[in-house]
């Protein structure tokens, strides 16, 4: 297990497109809040790019 970034609605460590549920859950997060992807279990890394 490890950190992957996402980017728009996916995890760049498994490729996989997250749910919009799943999406407003991150965007509802706060910023020191660890999130993971669901399918992969990796930390998700928010970034500018990643469009939250």
């Amino acid at each position: 297990m490890g950190a992957a970034m996402l980017q728009g609605a996916r995890c760049l460590g498994c490729r996989t497109s997250l749910s919009i549920a799943e999406i407003n859950r991150i965007k509802a997060a706060s910023h020191d809040e660890v999130i993971r992807c669901e399918e992969c279990r990796r930390i998700l890394v928010r970034t500018a790019e990643s469009g939250l």
